[in-house]
């Protein structure tokens, strides 16, 4: 598996530490505004996704995530925004 580069993202958002995990609850979602870019061949590659996913993104050290599983990682705020909107069964 390949390592994120955290080299940009600085310090974690909730305790100042080195930041080595980005939030990963989806905030919204993003398409394309007009046709995807296309290939030097001037057609849309295959499996060219139309509409994405938008993540929080903040920068997270390992001690203030709370890991949800191996791959989902949740920064504080939206932690306790989720309690705030009933989701408790997490």
């Amino acid at each position: 598996m390949k390592e994120t580069d955290f080299s940009n993202k600085g310090k974690c958002r909730s305790c100042g530490k080195y930041a080595t995990r980005l939030c990963d609850i989806i905030t919204g979602t993003a398409k394309w505004a007009g046709h995807p870019p296309k290939n030097e061949d001037g057609k849309i590659p295959p499996n060219t996704p139309m509409e994405w996913n938008l993540t929080c993104d903040k920068p997270i050290c390992e001690k203030c995530s709370i890991h949800l599983n191996e791959y989902m990682d949740i920064c504080p705020d939206c932690f306790k925004e989720i309690k705030l909107k009933g989701g408790t069964k997490l």
